[in-house]
């Protein structure tokens, strides 16, 4: 877990908090074990990038049904982890090492052998179904870090979370 969140989070609910999420702290580090109830679900894909964002599980399945789903720190749960887990060690030819892994309860990695590129796009405005632009708020706060970057005047949401109007150009 990453040391921001262990001290903001985790550490200011206590050992009992800890215990009943099966955390512990190892080396300095808050780690919760593996298995149902774990925060990263059964599956975590790991990625190469400095921000520690990952693919993950998650044990509360329920949060797919949320029209917003902006209910992590960042990183990205994938609907059917497992499933695509499995179709990624399958196309590796590592699919019996996966489940085995997976059947052992336990923390284990699987290399896949090669690198899977993965691209995610944070997008805060699209065309939608009516071919109309819809702005969405920006949960993570980056439309004002780039508009600033690129020399335009921050747009901030207001009140009601909805975005403040904006010249979006032709």
């Amino acid at each position: 877990m990453p040391a921001d969140i262990a001290r903001k989070e985790i550490f200011p609910k206590g050992g009992g908090y800890m215990r009943r999420e099966h955390m512990r702290v190892v080396a300095g580090q808050v780690v919760q074990q593996p298995g149902p109830t774990s925060s990263l679900g059964l599956v975590k894909f790991d990625m190469q990038d400095p921000y520690a964002i990952y693919l993950h599980d998650t044990p509360n399945k329920t949060l797919f049904a949320l029209p917003d789903r902006h209910k992590s720190h960042g990183c990205v749960r994938v609907q059917d982890a497992v499933g695509f887990a499995r179709r990624l060690a399958g196309q590796a030819g590592k699919l019996d090492a996966f489940n085995e892994a997976l059947a052992s309860g336990k923390t284990r990695e699987v290399d896949l052998g090669e690198a899977i590129p993965v691209r995610l796009l944070y997008h805060t405005a699209h065309v939608d179904e009516d071919g109309q632009v819809a702005v969405v708020p920006d949960v993570y706060g980056w439309n004002d870090k780039l508009a600033a970057a690129l020399g335009f005047r921050a747009v901030t949401s207001n009140d009601s979370g909805e975005p403040a109007d904006a010249d979006l150009g032709p």
